[in-house]
């Protein structure tokens, strides 16, 4: 079973934040998940991610990403006949001595689909580019200069004092109860928007949606 604490860590790592009131949402859904699933740890968190991360997440953003640049994208294994397949697959065969897509790479090896470097590659993502901010001086630079400006959407939107605090100053975060508890990964967020919003938004647009918020 997943206790409180395994289930708060659980929050952390999907909303990318240390803490916050957003938590009790997440655990109550998680919860619901675990008692359709009879207290399995795995299946719940595999209803989790299909159900709300693919179509929420996943799908959504390759949609947008793909749509921008009119490229057709479609995302493997969504067949509903795949998924029924999917969720009758026991965890021991997803996920062996410490190895995920274990089926999957056994189906590349042994069908000879693809050379043995690939097949047993480690797993990687895309994770958001916000380390650089910390890890970059000169980007850090520049995202400083964006989102401190005076007239920024960044101050405009009341973000600057937590904006000044992480680039000026070297916080990371808020404490407890704060919900801006990752100052990372919002100058991030708010690094895009100050790039896209030029081009994309004009002046009275940009002043309308911000009064609005």
């Amino acid at each position: 079973a997943l206790g409180l604490w395994q289930r708060f860590r659980a929050y952390q790592r999907y909303s990318g934040r240390r803490h916050g009131r957003l938590f009790r949402s997440f655990d109550r859904i998680l919860r619901n998940y675990l008692s359709e699933s009879g207290d399995d740890p795995f299946h719940a968190i595999r209803l989790f991610e299909s159900r709300r991360q693919l179509p929420n997440q996943y799908v959504m953003k390759v949609d947008k990403a793909s749509m921008a640049e009119s490229i057709e994208a479609r995302a493997p294994y969504l067949d509903r006949r795949i998924a029924d397949i999917a969720y009758k697959t026991p965890a021991e065969w997803l996920l062996r001595d410490d190895t995920n897509k274990y089926l999957l790479r056994q189906v590349a090896m042994e069908g000879g689909l693809l050379p043995t470097a690939t097949s047993a590659q480690a797993k990687f993502g895309a994770p958001l580019a916000a380390s650089w901010l910390d890890e970059d001086a000169v980007f850090r630079a520049f995202a400083a200069e964006r989102l401190l400006a005076p007239d920024s959407l960044t101050r405009r939107l009341n973000y600057g004092p937590a904006m000044d605090a992480y680039l000026s100053r070297g916080k990371t975060g808020q404490r407890w109860p704060g919900g801006l508890s990752i100052y990372r990964n919002l100058a991030w967020r708010l690094l895009l928007l100050e790039l896209w919003a030029p081009h994309y938004l004009s002046d009275s647009a940009q002043n309308c949606r911000v009064a609005s918020n």
